[in-house]
């Protein structure tokens, strides 16, 4: 597979690590931390914005609390900011930059009968910040029981650094490495699980993927992980009346999508295509921004000659002999839906883009330096996590115990994130009170795989965005497509 090499968007914590380097002693740190919760910042607050003061005592006791500015994530809970790529520049420069504007726009889900009048007032106040007015109008506002898309509007946050981050040449070409070597292994593992399940491989089938890139102010280059396909074309549809960042934005997601449209007219040789979406995005109107995304791709592809259809997981067995399918989002829980789609792909009924065992394989694999806990040790590390010293040197002999377990096992990184299989809990190392939030998230569900220690690479002295609330944590999301 090859990048495109127009540019891309920075997914970006909303807060900066600032208070997580405040304190040099562990012990002092952990006390500040306890203050912090007690009493957040603004911007803490309002990173969870529009949660209710009794939904917000809770993130701030639990793993919650961290997930703002130890995770990258899209609406409210971050910033989403463009970056350039110039191949005729040999060296990237790796200046710091900063974030000093950005915009808060409120976008209306599809699923809620919106009043025109109501959707300007939101539009309006939320722009200028004045968020109590905001949570006062959707206090009237019905909400409903959803994975994704609760409230009648979807909160982003586009922003802008102080200078351009326009990548060279250089960078272009270790990301590209980085990418085929993990591109090369998940292919590898998805053929010898579907030869383990299934007894013969089909083909890979890829057409684009949009791998999260962490790029450090000392060149370095790691893979978070391959999006297979996940969103980012929807940004291409969204308008809002007072926005002068996001046109800059959509200008190198519109050149993306051009070049995925042609890929998948290139690649699929058929007039027709089935895009399979998750039931909940059928039936509720769950995640706005797959929508988007499958009504970008639908009209791209319509003004290339081939026509489309969305469809349900729920409706795998309706879906004619013969016809090519793109994976959209899919979440592979363990349903007779995913059984049917596995069963027909292997008969060769349909030919998925990309082959749904890339696919399942793609939600795992990750480039980053990963440490297993042994279920037969489980136990052990969880009493040592989840334990709660009374005393300051009962806590220092705490955290001296977990120390060496880190050491032993080779851990070397502040940053951790942890996946239990259901969710990923971020963690802080010098903190015990993120460890505990680990311990009793774990402890919830016996029935998983072992819990994955994954490793991020990234630290705020070489972190390349700052902000008025110090280092923030971001990774880049490039675009793959098939040559």
């Amino acid at each position: 597979m090859r990048m495109i090499c127009i540019g891309g968007r920075i997914k970006a914590a909303a807060v900066g690590m600032e208070h997580l380097v405040a304190k040099d002693d562990p012990v002092e740190l952990e006390r500040h931390l306890a203050e912090l919760r007690r009493n957040p910042s603004q911007e803490l607050l309002e990173a969870f914005f529009p949660s209710d003061k009794g939904r917000l005592k809770q993130l701030m006791r639990s793993v919650g609390f961290y997930r703002p500015i130890l995770k990258t994530e899209q609406g409210m809970a971050g910033n989403f900011l463009p970056f350039w790529i110039d191949q005729k520049r040999r060296q990237t420069d790796f200046i710091l930059r900063k974030i000093i504007n950005g915009e808060l726009l409120a976008v209306p889900e599809i699923w809620f009968p919106h009043d025109p009048g109501v959707v300007k007032r939101v539009q309006e106040q939320f722009y200028q910040g004045d968020f109590m007015k905001v949570y006062d109008i959707l206090e009237t506002l019905d909400t409903r029981t959803a994975e994704k898309g609760r409230t009648p509007f979807f909160f982003i946050r586009p922003a802008m650094t102080d200078s351009p981050i326009i990548f060279g040449n250089d960078i272009v070409t270790r990301v590209e490495d980085a990418v085929q070597r993990i591109i090369k292994d998940i292919v590898q593992e998805a053929v010898e699980l579907e030869k383990e399940l299934s007894g013969s491989p089909n083909p890979s089938n890829l057409i684009y993927c949009q791998p999260d890139i962490y790029v450090l102010r000392n060149g370095e280059v790691a893979v978070e992980r391959v999006n297979m396909p996940d969103v980012g074309l929807f940004l291409g549809s969204i308008r809002h009346p007072q926005t002068k960042i996001l046109p800059q934005i959509q200008d190198i997601v519109i050149e993306l999508e051009k070049e995925v449209c042609d890929t998948i007219v290139k690649v699929v040789s058929s007039d027709f295509l089935v895009l399979l979406t998750r039931r909940q995005v059928m039936e509720q109107k769950e995640d706005l921004l797959e929508i988007m995304e499958m009504e970008r791709i639908a009209t791209g592809l319509a003004e290339r000659g081939m026509r489309t259809e969305v469809r349900g997981i729920h409706e795998i067995g309706l879906i004619p002999t013969g016809t090519p399918v793109l994976l959209m989002n899919l979440d592979y829980v363990d349903t007779k839906e995913t059984e049917t789609l596995f069963k027909r792909h292997s008969r060769g009924e349909i030919f998925c883009y990309p082959n749904p065992f890339v696919q399942l394989v793609c939600r795992k694999k990750t480039g980053l330096k990963t440490h297993f806990i042994p279920k037969r040790h489980e136990d052990k590390f969880l009493q040592l996590i989840g334990g709660i010293a009374k005393e300051k040197e009962g806590e220092r002999k705490l955290r001296e115990q977990l120390e060496r377990r880190l050491s032993t096992n080779d851990v070397r990184s502040n940053i951790l994130h942890a996946d239990i299989g259901s969710e990923t809990v971020p963690i802080f190392r010098p903190v015990l009170h993120s460890w505990r939030q680990l311990a009793k998230r774990a402890r919830r569900n016996n029935e998983r795989e072992e819990i994955r220690l994954i490793e991020i690479t990234a630290n705020p002295d070489t972190l390349l965005i700052s902000s008025s609330t110090g280092p923030r944590l971001h990774v880049f999301r490039f675009m793959f497509v098939v040559e």
